[in-house]
């Protein structure tokens, strides 16, 4: 038997950690290939294609989707480009898979939907939280009904000290990241836990927000984003979200994932299911694979193309979760809860 044919051919535009987690999926996948690496930084593309001897290097990626080989791009880029960028590549007729956040606001991630409908591409949201070993493990018993009917979710994702500034401030600039710790982090403890209470639709949202850390960054850096932001939201199945998230508090850090339902509950640190037996409460232990997280989402995203099938971290659920990050912002900033209007279907 002759070697497998590559089904998906990716490109990885921007280099950085996460952009090189995206590549070292793909080449764990053996149904895909990296063919193509596109970052500003020439110097550093043309060390990464030549140690992972990829064939094509760009430093602008309009010319990079230009070559029709490339089937699926990988967009691993500050937040204020997610959307241009992803779109470009769909209009390109590449499939994406795009990085956290999906967006700096809703409205982006439904310009971005919408050019994959349009187009007839895949759009995955790289929201890795997802894809660890113990909420899999959970998600399972989740979908088996373990838990009963899940109503309320509480998470966080809380650093006593650990502002991010980015190339050029961007992580800290508004206008770039389109927020701070909540846009930043906070996004991955909401999206893993919304996912795994079955992904309600969001109905309203109280939010407050905080900057009491700037001091903490250089003089010269501008700093207008939130260093601490804590929520609760409110779904169409009646659940209830609390979620907590900062990058500069003055507590201990926590990083924390908790689901109750009506016959169960759970933590995912430590992974543990609470429940009854013989009307006594039972603590269980529980266990799961240890993989890598960002190998299982590429594999999936892969998947996804080769099976045309949809992503667990869909395109639709990109304006969901964003829609709940802009609720959040504009609660704290008018002092009042948020209703959530669905606006979530492409092209609606």
């Amino acid at each position: 038997m002759g070697e497998k044919k590559t089904e998906v051919r990716a490109a990885v535009v921007g280099l950085g950690w996460p952009g090189m987690q995206h590549l070292k999926g793909y080449i764990a996948d053996s149904r895909s290939e990296v063919i193509a690496v596109c970052d500003l930084d020439k110097t550093h593309a043309e060390e990464v294609a030549s140690e992972y001897k990829i064939q094509h290097i760009y430093t602008n990626h309009l010319e990079m989707l230009e070559n029709k080989e490339i089937d699926a791009v990988s967009v691993c880029l500050p937040n204020f480009l997610h959307a241009p960028i992803s779109i470009d590549a769909l209009n390109a007729g590449k499939h994406v898979l795009c990085e956290k956040p999906p967006a700096r606001s809703a409205e982006e991630a439904k310009a971005m939907a919408d050019a994959a409908s349009e187009n007839g591409k895949t759009l995955m949201y790289a929201l890795v939280q997802r894809f660890g070993g113990n909420a899999q493990r959970l998600k399972q018993l989740v979908t088996a009904g373990e838990l009963g009917d899940i109503y309320f979710g509480k998470a966080a994702y809380v650093r006593r000290r650990g502002i991010p500034i980015g190339k050029e401030g961007w992580f800290v600039d508004k206008k770039r990241s389109g927020g701070g710790a909540l846009i930043d982090i906070g996004v991955h403890a909401l999206d893993c836990i919304w996912w795994l209470m079955n992904s309600p639709r969001p109905v309203e949202v109280m939010g407050a927000v905080y900057s009491h850390f700037g001091h903490l960054v250089p003089d010269d850096v501008k700093y207008d984003v939130d260093d601490g932001t804590f929520a609760q939201i409110h779904f169409e199945n009646g659940a209830t979200i609390i979620l907590e998230t900062t990058w500069a508090l003055n507590l201990p850090g926590d990083n924390y994932i908790k689901v109750a339902g009506t016959k169960a509950g759970a933590t995912l640190n430590p992974f543990t299911l609470y429940t009854e037996e013989d009307g006594k409460e039972v603590d269980k232990p529980l266990n799961a694979p240890r993989i890598n997280g960002f190998d299982e989402e590429v594999k999936h995203f892969v998947g996804c193309i080769v099976d045309s099938e949809e992503p667990i971290s869909s395109a639709e659920q990109g304006i969901m979760l964003m829609q709940m990050l802009d609720g959040i912002y504009e609660s704290a900033e008018t002092g009042q809860s948020v209703h959530i209007t669905d606006f979530s279907t492409p092209n609606g």
